[in-house]
C-alpha cells in the first residue's frame, strides 16, 4: 500500500524571462484577423501548418524562404465560409528577411487577395509538402541550406525508438521552434540503447542551435500577448518553457506577473481577457482519507497530517476557447508523462480543432489570506483530467498525462486539496478562468 501524507504546498509563481544571446535571420507570417469571425488559416508551400486566429488578433508563424498559399476557414460550426488567398513569397538572404502581415477577409485597405472556395477545397491538399517544396526550389534556382537542414536528418540512420520523434520535429522546425529545440536537446541527451550516435548527436546540436533564437522570440512574443490579455495561465506556461531555453531572468517581469495574478484574484480583468474555461457548481466536501485500486493495481490511499484536511471539489468545466495552446504547452509536463501520454494518443491536439490541454497543474483553491493551494490529486471517476496515470514511486505520488479538450467539450472532475484546519471560504481556479466560490456539503 501506498500512502501519502499531504503537506500544504502554497504557488509561488517563479518569475523568469530571458534575452537572445544571439541573433539570427528568420522569416515570419502574421495573420491579422480583421473579419469579425474566428479564423482557422492553413498555410501551404515549402512549410505547412495552419493556426487559429481568434477576431481582432495577430498570430504568427515562422517559415523558411518559399512559394506560399493560405486557405481560411471562417466562423463557427454550421455557418463556416472558405477562401484561398493569393500566392506570395517568402524571401531571405544572408543578412536580410521576409516579415510579412495578411489581413483576413475583406477590410478596407486589405492587402491581401483572395476568392470563396468550398468546404471540399479547403479540406484538400492541391500538392503535397514535398511538391510545394520542389516547385519553390526550382523556381528559386537551388535549395537553401535551412531548407537542406529539414531533410537531412533523414539520411542518419535513427533508431527505430525514436525516428517518429525526429521526424516530427525536424519537419516543425520553423512552424514549432520551440518544441523543436527542446526536443532536440532532450534527445540529444539520450543515454543506453536510445542514445544518438556521434553523428546524430551533431546534426542534433546544430539544429537546437540554429532553432533556439526563433524560439526565444516566440516565447517572447507569447509572453507578452498573454500579459496584454491577462491571461495568467498563458503568462506562467510561457515563462515555464521559456526557463528551460534560457535561463537569465530580468526583474521587472515580477512586476507584471504579480500585477495578473492580483486581477485574477480580485476578479477585475480587463476587457482584453478571453476566458480558456467556464467553470460553474464547485462543490467542496470533507474527506476523512481517499484511497483507490487494488486487485491488480496497486492500492493508492491519502491521509492529511496533522492540522490539514482533505478536500474534495467537485466542478463542471467546459473549453469555451476559440483558439488553441502553443505545441509546446506539453513541455511543462514531465518527459515520461509527455512520451506515454502521446503514445496513448491523448497528449496531441487534432489538426484544425482548437483544443486546451486540461491538467491538474491548473487547479489550486484561493484562500481568504491570498494563499494558492495546488491540487494535490485526483479522483479515479475524473478521467477527462487524469489521462493516463502513473505512480511516481520516487515521490509516492500518482502523475497525470491530462488531455486535450476540443473547444465546447466538457467534463465534470473531482480535484482533491489538503487544506490547514480553520479555514473558510475558499475560492476554486482552473488557470484560464475566473475563480468562483466553492460551497461545503458537509461542513
Amino acid at each position: 500500500m501506498k500512502t501519502n501524507h499531504f503537506n500544504p504546498i502554497v504557488l509561488a509563481v517563479a518569475v523568469m524571462l530571458f534575452f537572445p544571446l544571439v541573433t539570427e535571420a528568420v522569416s515570419k507570417v502574421a495573420f491579422d484577423n480583421q473579419s469579425g469571425r474566428p479564423a482557422l488559416v492553413k498555410l501551404a508551400g515549402s512549410a505547412s501548418t495552419s493556426i487559429s486566429v481568434e477576431n481582432g488578433k495577430t498570430e504568427s508563424v515562422y517559415v523558411p524562404p518559399g512559394h506560399y498559399y493560405i486557405k481560411i476557414r471562417y466562423g463557427i460550426p454550421g455557418a463556416y465560409s472558405y477562401s484561398k488567398g493569393d500566392e506570395f513569397d517568402v524571401k531571405e538572404t544572408a543578412t536580410t528577411t521576409s516579415d510579412i502581415t495578411i489581413t483576413l477577409h475583406k477590410v478596407v485597405a486589405g492587402n491581401y487577395g483572395s476568392k470563396s472556395i468550398s468546404e471540399a477545397e479547403f479540406g484538400a491538399d492541391e500538392r503535397t509538402d514535398k511538391q510545394a517544396g520542389q516547385a519553390a526550389d526550382k523556381q528559386a534556382g537551388q535549395a537553401t541550406d535551412k531548407q537542406a537542414g529539414q531533410t537531412e536528418w533523414a539520411t542518419l540512420g535513427w533508431s527505430k525508438t525514436i525516428i517518429e520523434k525526429v521526424e516530427e520535429l525536424a519537419k516543425n522546425q520553423y512552424v514549432d521552434p520551440v518544441s523543436t529545440y527542446l526536443g532536440f536537446t532532450e534527445i540529444s541527451k539520450y543515454v543506453g540503447a536510445n542514445a544518438p550516435t556521434s553523428t546524430q548527436k551533431k546534426w542534433l546540436e546544430a539544429v537546437a542551435a540554429e532553432t533556439k533564437p526563433r524560439a526565444i522570440e516566440l516565447l517572447r512574443q507569447d509572453f507578452k500577448q498573454a500579459a496584454d490579455a491577462d491571461d495568467l495561465r498563458g503568462c506562467i506556461n510561457s515563462l515555464a518553457v521559456a526557463n528551460m531555453v534560457e535561463t537569465n531572468m530580468p526583474e521587472d517581469m515580477a512586476g507584471v506577473l504579480a500585477r495578473i495574478k492580483s486581477r485574477v484574484v480580485s476578479g477585475k480583468l480587463g476587457q482584453e481577457f478571453q476566458p480558456i474555461w467556464k467553470v460553474e457548481d464547485a462543490v467542496g466536501k470533507y474527506l476523512p482519507g481517499y484511497s483507490e485500486g487494488g486487485g491488480f493495481v496497486d492500492r493508492f490511499s491519502l491521509t492529511p497530517k496533522p492540522g490539514f484536511s482533505l478536500l474534495s471539489v467537485n466542478v463542471h468545466i467546459k473549453n469555451v476557447s476559440a483558439t488553441s495552446d502553443p505545441p509546446y504547452i506539453s513541455f511543462t509536463l514531465p518527459q515520461l508523462i509527455r512520451d506515454v501520454g502521446r503514445g496513448f494518443n491523448v497528449m496531441t491536439a487534432k489538426p484544425g480543432k482548437p483544443s486546451r490541454l486540461a491538467h491538474d497543474q491548473f487547479a489550486f483553491l484561493l484562500t481568504p489570506g491570498g494563499d494558492w493551494i495546488p491540487c494535490g490529486h485526483v479522483s479515479e471517476s475524473s478521467r477527462a483530467i487524469r489521462g493516463i496515470s502513473f505512480t511516481d514511486r520516487v515521490y509516492n505520488k500518482m502523475l497525470f498525462s491530462g488531455s486535450y479538450l476540443e473547444q465546447n467539450k466538457d467534463f465534470y472532475a473531482d480535484f482533491i486539496f489538503s487544506v490547514p484546519e480553520g479555514i473558510k471560504d475558499f475560492r476554486f481556479l482552473f488557470l484560464g478562468s475566473t475563480p468562483v466560490a466553492v460551497k461545503i456539503a458537509n461542513d
